[in-house]
């Protein structure tokens, strides 16, 4: 066998048949054809094996006489087919063979039956048959029919059929019904029931004998099946759980009483009727071949699949080439269903000869019996032309092809505004015509605005077509132009042309070429700024009607219109215009031509909208008259009458901010004022941040260097780390509060920004202490108060207190440190709403050397979280 193989490998250039024949057939292949001789294989089953009692078999015996030798993994021999096997549908080496050829997936026709019926399926509704009880079922021992009489006498009782196939039935004569069909049972009762006065019979067959019938050969599950025997070699077929693929369905055998009939279910399955539906008997024994020669049917056809050949012999199967049923064309297209669609075809025959080579003939005469195992046919539609047509796309009421001869213009096609959908874009559309001498696609564009207005018009040709985008697909790529002008394909994802549907911007990419060689772009005071395509030209009030319109604070007297035009020598004016490209050479005069911007101002209190024309390439700017509004807001609170949120309009001011607050109450103490700046509170929250990854840094560094490290300290560490992290930054900015101040004095009144929080508290009357003290509160002032007076009071120093560093925070905002040692004498007053900080003393963390300025770091700490609670901050 191994010979054999590396034989047929020099000699065909398929070698995926050599995998159809090693794993299929499994038996050995000659080395110089491909034909296969019948000697070469082993023998079948004899007859007098299918005629035994299968009562007599042993396991061992069924195995040997009725089931095929195991083939070889044909994965082994060669890789046929990248498609992935499932599970549920695995690919067989015969359907393996014909993809190998074809390179298009096929499935053997007809095996799907039994994949849509799995056995667990039919086995759940054992006692059912594939259909009602027909009245030709045969009847035998231990059937139960149920007999009905009306009239004078009047019963209803089941009678069973004895062992001898007798039925008895009260006062009849005995009725032998062994062989006898229900119909024929139902005549007999009627002729019985005329001796009896004014009594009609009625007789059903309430439940069927069971019939034990033995199927082998290439199905799931082979052995003894028992069904009704009312059922059908179908049933029992479906029962053994399906033919398998590599089983054949044309020459299935059903030994009966020592005769056998051939059963092709492809008369069930292409006709309707057939063998398939005899009813089963007790003794049957089904027996299913593995398959025979094949031939495959792909292309344009309505059925495409790899169908099974008859043999002549009406037997077994035979040799590859020997007795086997030849087909014709009409044949073929016959089982495959026939072709798609009326229309010229191509069919080509494929075949392999004795060498191994695939010859490959197109089929002229349908009639022709050319069709043999290991052929195929393909079919497919010769090159299909539109004459006398165009094409309308996009936004138009009526789309798809259109005559030519209507429609010999854009005018004749696009008549007037009832032809256009609502969202259509008036001032761009483009004719895509094929040139056939170039072999490409050349696209014009036109305006459908001045089609319908009459203003222009444009020839149409047989296989133009036309193109009509909608508002809404011009409208989205707004935002993908403004990112990215030639990679709408990129942003979209969109690769095909996709008109009227829900993404509007899925415009082929070609389209979105041409279009934003056509574009203008807009910008400033109109309602829908961006890029739009337009034709040739158009007028500025067309393209502020496109834009949505100018907004409220649009200046009219002040529009800008930047074009690019060509300059060029004086002594040169010939010709110019025909060169294509905004910089060309031309090499008889030596001119040098290039892009000069120009800029045009418009007034439309004085220049009527329509006389102003625009084309490709220009800047439309609209200037508005005031900033827009913004969303930018700003967050006063405290003692104001009207605390709250207020927008920010550009110049307000904190003096014109209190005006519309409705002034600082009676209680108010402006200089004690709290600004709180967001860019401020952003810097300080970064410089937190940055400290923490700081200090985590040279932790990690220290702790993988050290082993001698005190625990408490890395804790100490690990907490100041965690807390800079979660800080909430004040970004308090020192102002003057004061309204009567800043009135008198301008240049202090300061500008405020988005953002902005102010806080103005109410007349003080106490001097908070908080930080390194044992119970932080806030203290009544007293005038003869000193700051260890107030520390003192708030249960002194704890523990991890830097006296050295305490310091005050003046109403006003200023700081100034403080000398809190016990022998100081000297005092420093101290005056109400101030705050006493008494911040944590750095020894802890010195041991981290790289670490600085953590003194500070601990002192902004104790600020915040002091301050923060008057501003509201979480």
């Amino acid at each position: 066998m191994r010979k054999s193989r590396t034989d047929f490998a020099k000699l065909s250039s398929t070698a995926s048949f050599l995998v159809f024949a090693a794993t299929l057939l499994a038996f050995p292949l000659t080395a110089k054809t491909q034909t296969l001789e019948a000697h070469d294989f082993a023998p079948w089953m004899s007859e007098r094996d299918l005629t035994l009692d299968p009562q007599l078999l042993t396991e061992d015996d069924i195995v040997r006489r009725f089931l095929p030798e195991r083939t070889p993994d044909y994965n082994e021999v060669h890789k046929v087919s990248e498609t992935t096997n499932s599970q549920e549908n695995p690919i067989s080496p015969v359907e393996s063979f014909y993809a190998g050829r074809i390179a298009q997936p096929l499935e053997q026709f007809g095996y799907t039956l039994f994949t849509n019926n799995p056995a667990s399926d039919y086995l759940s509704h054992l006692g059912a048959s594939s259909g009602i009880v027909q009245d030709n079922v045969i009847l035998g021992s231990g059937d139960r029919l149920e007999v009905i009489m009306r009239g004078q006498k009047n019963s209803r009782q089941t009678y069973i059929v004895d062992r001898q196939g007798t039925l008895i039935i009260d006062d009849m004569p005995p009725i032998a019904v062994s062989g006898m069909t229900l119909d024929q049972l139902r005549e007999r009762l009627a002729l019985e029931a005329g001796n009896m006065v004014n009594t009609d019979v009625y007789i059903n067959l309430s439940e069927l004998r069971s019939a034990a019938v033995l199927v082998v050969g290439q199905v799931k599950s082979p052995g003894r099946q028992v069904l009704s025997a009312g059922q059908t070699v179908l049933d029992a077929l479906i029962a053994a759980g399906g033919v398998e693929k590599s089983g054949t369905l044309r020459q299935i055998k059903l030994v009966r009483d020592g005769r056998t009939q051939i059963i092709d279910l492809y008369s069930l399955l292409l006709n309707g009727r057939g063998a398939a539906d005899l009813s089963i008997r007790e003794g049957d024994r089904i027996v299913i071949p593995p398959i025979g020669p094949t031939l495959a049917v792909a292309g344009d056809v309505k059925q495409p699949a790899v169908f099974e050949l008859l043999s002549q012999t009406n037997g077994l199967w035979q040799a590859s080439g020997q007795k086997t049923e030849t087909l014709s064309l009409n044949d073929l297209l016959a089982l495959s269903g026939g072709v798609i669609s009326p229309s010229e075809y191509r069919f080509l025959h494929l075949r392999l000869t004795n060498d191994g080579t695939e010859e490959a003939t197109e089929i002229k005469d349908a009639n022709a019996r050319l069709f043999s195992d290991g052929s195929i046919l393909m079919v497919s539609r010769r090159a299909e032309t539109r004459t006398g047509t165009v094409e309308l796309l996009g936004q138009a009421q009526q789309t798809g092809l259109h005559s030519v001869a209507k429609s010999k213009t854009l005018r004749d096609l696009l008549p007037g505004p009832d032809v256009f959908k609502r969202d259509v874009y008036p001032l761009f559309g483009l004719i895509e015509k094929w040139d056939k001498d170039k072999l490409s696609s050349v696209y014009l564009p036109f305006s459908p605005l001045k089609i319908m207005r009459g203003e222009e018009n444009i020839s149409l040709n047989e296989g133009d077509k036309v193109h009509l985008f909608a508002r809404d697909q011009i409208s989205k790529r707004q935002k993908i132009t403004s990112a990215s002008l030639n990679s709408i394909e990129t942003a979209t994802g969109a690769d095909s042309r996709e008109y009227g549907s829900t993404d509007g911007d899925r415009i082929d990419p070609v389209l979105t070429s041409v279009m934003d060689d056509y574009s203008i772009t807009v910008k400033g005071g109109l309602r829908h700024p961006g890029h739009y395509p337009i034709a040739g030209r158009a007028s500025l009030e067309d393209v502020i009607s496109m834009a949505g319109g100018l907004t409220r604070n649009a200046s009219k007297n002040d529009i800008e219109i930047t074009s690019v035009t060509n300059t060029y020598s004086k002594t040169q004016t010939e010709s110019l215009s025909a060169l294509p490209q905004a910089q060309a050479y031309n090499e008889g005069h030596n001119v040098l031509l290039e892009d000069e911007p120009v800029r045009t101002q418009v007034d439309l209190a004085t220049i009527d909208a329509s006389t102003v024309i625009l084309k490709a390439g220009d800047t439309l700017k609209v200037k508005e008259n005031t900033p827009k509004l913004t969303s930018h807001s700003i967050k006063i609170d405290g003692a104001v009458k009207y605390p709250g949120e207020y927008d920010l309009m550009p110049g307000d001011t904190y003096l014109t901010l209190l005006e519309r607050a409705g002034g600082l109450t009676a209680q108010a103490y402006p200089q004690g004022t709290i600004f709180s700046r967001q860019s401020e509170r952003i810097r300080e929250e970064k410089r937190f941040k940055a400290k923490a990854r700081e200090m985590e840094v040279s932790l990690s560094a220290m702790l993988q260097t050290e082993d001698d490290y005190n625990i408490e300290e890395v804790r100490t560490v690990q907490g100041l780390i965690t807390e800079l992290r979660n800080a909430k930054a004040v970004g308090r900015i020192t102002v003057e509060g004061e309204p009567s101040l800043l009135k008198h004095n301008p240049k202090l009144d300061f500008l405020l920004e988005d953002g902005d929080r102010i806080y103005v508290p109410q007349r003080p009357t106490t001097v908070r202490v908080a930080g390194e003290v044992l119970s932080p509160a806030a203290l009544f002032f007293r005038d003869e108060k000193n700051p260890n007076d107030y520390i003192n009071e708030a249960g002194g120093f704890t523990y991890h207190a830097d006296t050295s560093r305490t310091f005050a925070i003046y109403p006003d905002g200023s700081a100034k440190p403080l000398r809190v040692s016990y022998w100081n004498q000297q005092s420093d007053f101290i005056p109400p709403g101030s705050t006493i900080i008494v911040p944590r003393d750095p020894k802890p963390f010195d041991f981290m050397e790289s670490v600085k300025d953590v003194s500070q770091i601990l002192a902004n700490l104790a600020i915040t979280t002091a301050l923060t609670e008057d501003l509201g901050e979480d």
